[in-house]
């Protein structure tokens, strides 16, 4: 089951876990207010969502919990611990610097680089599931 988490801005400051989308256009709209970086993307310090405000969802947690999930994470930040995320942590000599990363987190990477990070998800993914006991989950 798919939680995006974002982070209510007003009238009170909190993570807001969203799921079971009833079309497109409302998941369309909850994705890309998890990654709402104010004024950046649009000039605006947040988006609207459910009459209140939102903005990134890790405004207040890098990544944030969503009980009984496994949270994804495209950073490899050291703080986050590897045996709970999936993350390219997971991937041996993952050739991407933070700083390049940090570069694509504002200004994206061409189409066939993106195809590249399906493709690393994916491997993390499967790295994580064979070395973690489900027990541990």
């Amino acid at each position: 089951r798919l939680v995006v988490a974002t982070t209510e801005v007003f009238p009170r400051l909190r993570t807001v876990h969203w799921s079971g989308f009833v079309t497109k256009g409302e998941l369309a709209n909850v994705l890309l207010t998890s990654c709402h970086v104010p004024w950046y993307f649009d000039g605006t310090p947040a988006r609207r969502l459910a009459g209140t405000w939102h903005t990134d969802g890790g405004l207040l947690r890098f990544v944030p919990d969503v009980p009984d999930h496994i949270p994804v994470n495209v950073f490899p930040v050291p703080w986050v611990d590897k045996a709970t995320t999936i993350s390219p942590r997971w991937i041996r000599g993952f050739p991407i610097s933070m700083a390049q990363l940090t570069r694509w987190a504002l200004l994206p990477p061409p189409d066939d680089m993106l195809d590249q990070f399906v493709v690393w998800g994916e491997q993390a993914a499967h790295a994580y599931v064979t070395a973690i006991p489900p027990t541990s989950r």
